[in-house]
């Protein structure tokens, strides 16, 4: 009768080694794709954060150069009451002035959305910016990611 072998003593040892191995390279694989996929979520976390603060921000100041404006016309209608009799008695004088205080009221309005529209520009330029590094954090760590996989499949292998 042929005499009947144990696998492990055929060389089916080497089977539970290589699955051992096989099974550790797809642990470290799955452990550095994890970590990663946390790092973007916290990197996609703190942009939304981020963008939030300087929407936050420019809605202020932009509702503070609305008020500004709305100050300066309420002023200006206030300003413009004591002058209609004088309309009356002597007109050149009176449309001078009027002229005279469209002139100003019509740059301090386009100082005020000057300042709203620089207001703006920097909040996006901010916003540009954290995006940019939030960019460049993601490649880095999808990078050192596909590096620890490489590494963990060389070993296996």
């Amino acid at each position: 009768m042929a005499e009947q072998t144990n696998p492990q003593e055929r060389g089916g040892g080497e089977r539970p080694r290589m699955f051992e191995q096989g099974a550790g390279a797809t642990t470290d694989m799955t452990s550095h794709w994890l970590e990663a996929n946390q790092r973007i979520m916290r990197e996609w976390s703190d942009l939304s954060a981020s963008a939030l603060r300087e929407s936050a921000r420019a809605y202020t100041e932009a509702m503070q150069h609305g008020l500004d404006l709305m100050r300066e016309m309420q002023t200006a209608g206030i300003r413009w009451n004591p002058f209609w009799p004088e309309a009356f008695n002597d007109p050149l004088r009176w449309y001078q002035r009027a002229l005279s205080d469209t002139v100003e009221g019509t740059q301090r309005a386009l100082q005020a959305m000057t300042a709203s529209a620089r207001t703006t520009l920097e909040s996006y330029e901010r916003l540009q910016q954290n995006a940019e590094q939030a960019g460049r954090r993601v490649q880095e760590t999808v990078g050192n990611a596909a590096k620890g996989t490489r590494e963990a499949a060389r070993r296996a292998a």
